[in-house]
């Protein structure tokens, strides 16, 4: 069973005055977990949509959604959050720190959401993360006394704290540097090689180069979807 299946997907908006923009048309898709996939596209293709209705953050307007071989399509707002926070971790472009907090606190804020971790746990289980990307010396520390490359680290250690099914990731290395581009992108390859499914939007075609499967959207439809044979 997939880890994720979309059967006839459509996400349609209003736009005033009853007209009606569909942003996606008729998706059809299976993810099976491990897999590592990059959702690319021009802007207004639909990519940044289809993340969203795949992560909860946004439901579909018909169709049917099964996650983890579960059908979320009718669920209520409070069950699509319980499943967000304990089987979804996000990275998104703009970083999304908490300015005046440390990194092992904004790593452990998902686990404060949880509701089942004592203080010890979570100090020890973001810091575990911490580590884990890279950044054991860089605990204490702001994001403003962080790169960009080292913040969306701590953004990928936050991501992973509550062990999820998969991580998406919007644009995960918008705001980086070549360098630091090649560092996230390290981080995600690795994350994949131990087992963990990630799913990412992105418009390079150089991030794109390390996924294992691509998909190509277009006015809100897939227009290709292929397995990438020169991955990096």
């Amino acid at each position: 069973m997939a880890l994720i299946k979309m059967e006839h997907v459509r996400k349609v908006y209003n736009n005033g005055e009853d007209n009606e923009v569909a942003a996606l048309k008729d998706i059809n898709l299976e993810i099976q977990a491990g897999e590592f996939v990059a959702v690319m596209g021009a802007s207004g293709s639909g990519k940044s949509t289809l993340m969203h209705v795949i992560g909860f953050l946004d439901s579909a307007s018909s169709g049917k959604y099964f996650f983890d071989n579960q059908e979320i399509t009718e669920l209520p707002a409070d069950a699509l959050s319980e499943i967000r926070n304990q089987k979804v971790g996000f990275v998104f472009q703009a970083f999304n720190l908490l300015a005046r907090t440390s990194a092992i606190d904004n790593v452990a804020l998902p686990m404060l959401y949880a509701r089942k971790y004592t203080l010890a746990q979570m100090a020890e289980r973001s810091k575990e993360m911490l580590v884990q990307v890279g950044l054991e010396s860089r605990l204490n520390h702001h994001p403003s006394e962080l790169s960009g490359g080292q913040q969306q680290r701590v953004a990928i250690a936050r991501a992973l704290v509550n062990n999820p099914a998969v991580i998406f990731a919007d644009e995960p290395t918008g705001n980086l540097d070549s360098r630091s581009t090649e560092e996230v992108m390290g981080i995600f390859k690795k994350l994949n090689d131990e087992g963990r499914t990630l799913i990412f939007v992105t418009h390079e075609e150089e991030v794109a180069a390390y996924a294992k499967r691509i998909i190509r959207l277009k006015d809100g439809e897939i227009v290709s979807d292929i397995l990438n044979t020169i991955r990096k």
